[in-house]
């Protein structure tokens, strides 16, 4: 994986953060919500731009390399944009 899209209709439901974790199927949302990098492969701070437009947001190479699954999690929302 090289880039993640995350666009929302409404800004208003859109995560000012999203954390991605990679290759643990057993993870769970709870699990995400508490980590940090490194216990997630990245943390992604959201601009109102990338949300509206569904910018791409560059992923770091190294840690996503070999993905055979993929968790996300947005926190943080966005409501007062």
């Amino acid at each position: 994986m090289q880039a993640i899209s995350i666009k929302a209709t409404e800004l208003a439901h859109a995560p000012k953060s999203v954390k991605i974790a990679v290759n643990n199927p057993n993870i769970g949302f709870e699990d995400i919500e508490n980590a940090n990098e490194p216990q997630v492969a990245q943390v992604l701070e959201l601009t109102e731009e990338q949300v509206t437009n569904g910018t791409p947001i560059p992923l770091r190479f190294v840690r996503f390399q070999a993905v055979t699954t993929l968790n996300v999690r947005g926190t943080d929302r966005t409501d007062d944009w």
